[in-house]
Formats: C-alpha cells, sequence, structure tokens
C-alpha cells in the first residue's frame, strides 16, 4: 500500500518486475546499416529488421536476443502473466456469452462492489495508521479520508473480480502445466524464526539502514503473527553501498546473533 501522485495505492505481493529494455536498431549510414520503421509489418520470423551491407538480421535473431538477455525468472513471470491473462478472458468470454453479456459488462455487473463509507475508511486508517502517517506525513483523516474511501472502493472491485475469476477458472477445470523457475537460496548459518521444518520458507534480504525496508517491517510482522510457525522466516544482510551506515549495522547485528541476541 502507498500514497502517489496524490492517491493511495496498494501493492506489495511479493516481488517487483523490472521493466525489460530492448536495444534499438541504430541507424548508421557511414556501414551501411538500415532498420525498417516501427509501423512496417512484420510477416513472418525471417523477416529482416535490418540490414549490415549485403547480410540480414531477422527477427528471429533479434528475439533470440531478447530472450537470451532475460532471466529465467522474468522469463517464467513474463510467461505465467501472459499465460493468466489468456486464461482469464478465455473463461471471462465464455461465461459472457452465457449471460448473452459483453465480457467488461459481464464483469462489471458481476463485481459490482458495497459501498464504502466513512466508517469503513476509519477502521482502515485505525488498523494501517503507521504505515499511512509514514506516507502522508502528518495529514489528519479527515484530510484523506476521500483517497482512502476512493482506494478501498477499488480495491474492493478489484477483489470481487479476482474471486469472480477465480471461480471461474474452478469451474473449467483450469491445469496450469508450466512450472516456475526455482533458485536455491544459500540461506544456512543465518538468522531465522517460525518453525524450522516448515512447509514455507520466508527470506528477507533487508538493510538496516533502508526507509523501504523499515516500511515493510510492519507487513513482515503481520505475516509472522499470522502464520506463526506455518513458516521459516529467514533474515539475510543486504547492506546498500550508499548508506553510511548499512554495513556497520549489519556487523554489529551479527555479534549479537552470535550471542543469541539477534531479533531483541
Amino acid at each position: 500500500m502507498e500514497f502517489r501522485d496524490g492517491a493511495l495505492r496498494f501493492g506489495g505481493r511479493g516481488l517487483l518486475f523490472g521493466a525489460i529494455v530492448l536495444a534499438s536498431l541504430l541507424v548508421m549510414a557511414s556501414v551501411g546499416i538500415r532498420a525498417i520503421a516501427l509501423g512496417d509489418s512484420v510477416d513472418s520470423d525471417l523477416t529482416a529488421l535490418a540490414t549490415v551491407g549485403d547480410h540480414p538480421i531477422s527477427r528471429q535473431q533479434v528475439d533470440d536476443a531478447v530472450l537470451r538477455s532475460v532471466s529465467p525468472t522474468q522469463l517464467y513471470d513474463l510467461r505465467k502473466r501472459a499465460l493468466d491473462r489468456i486464461i482469464d478472458e478465455y473463461v471471462v468470454d465464455q461465461a459472457a456469452k452465457k449471460a448473452g453479456l459483453p465480457p467488461d459488462q459481464y464483469l462489471q455487473h458481476e463485481s459490482s462492489a458495497s459501498k464504502v463509507n466513512e466508517a469503513d475508511a476509519r477502521k482502515f486508517y485505525t488498523d494501517h495508521k503507521a504505515e499511512i502517517d509514514a506516507q502522508v506525513k502528518g495529514q489528519t483523516f479527515d484530510q484523506i479520508k476521500g483517497r482512502i474511501i476512493i482506494a478501498l472502493q477499488q480495491r474492493q472491485a478489484k477483489d470481487n473480480r479476482a474471486a469472480i475469476i477465480a471461480k471461474l477458472r474452478q469451474d473449467a477445470h483450469v491445469n496450469i502445466l508450466m512450472q516456475p523457475a526455482r533458485v536455491k537460496v544459500a540461506s544456512e548459518g543465518h538468522a531465522w524464526s517460525g518453525g524450522k521444518d516448515a512447509a514455507v520458507t520466508v527470506v528477507e534480504f533487508s538493510d538496516f539502514q533502508c526507509p523501504y525496508c523499515r516500511a515493510a517491517e510492519n507487513s513482515v510482522k503481520q505475516i509472522k503473527a499470522k502464520y506463526g510457525d506455518k513458516i521459516k522466516f529467514i533474515y539475510l544482510d543486504f547492506p546498500l553501498g550508499f548508506h553510511e551506515h548499512a554495513m556497520d549495522a549489519a556487523r554489529a547485528s551479527r555479534c549479537a546473533g552470535d550471542q543469541d541476541k539477534f531479533w531483541q
């Protein structure tokens, strides 16, 4: 959850995905490189996107180079998001046809949310006061209640929409066959809490001087409180070079850990 550009937005499901930057095709008359216009049609993977003298560079070559620049985890994330979008569009389209409605109208009709009132906004404000205060810098509830109401209304509609699609996917017996990329994190010997043999392990890479890490601490505490020994929580130091005291703090925490005082 965050305030940005005057609006309250919700986020933080885990990981933030960075944008993939595609290399530009350079126009260099001196070496005879020619590039097609962005609006030109591309008929096949063998279509030349550029030529160097008499040597063509095909779309397939460019696509292969792009794929090589993407990590397995990023590639999985891109494919999974595209796969989910295709599945969601299909199940919604099928349900909309049965209801005799266009897909957008079907979702809007099915995901209509009850109206959020001031009492709902105040409860949210009270429950998340520390996080909100850190972002709005001293503004009162009355000053931001309008934004909270709008954000809660949008979230409620979004949650309702997600629940509808989840039900449609369940009824359609969707079976995801694609396996996620997995990376083994060397976490042995680092401070941990929770269940030693828990089925789920959460690894936090953090910096004691990082304000964003501090802002996330409340969410971390909520996860620990909610799941207890059902998760194993591991802390890994990630001191950033531009934080003057981060490395010293990390070393101090290790010294505390040697005395069984890391979490204290």
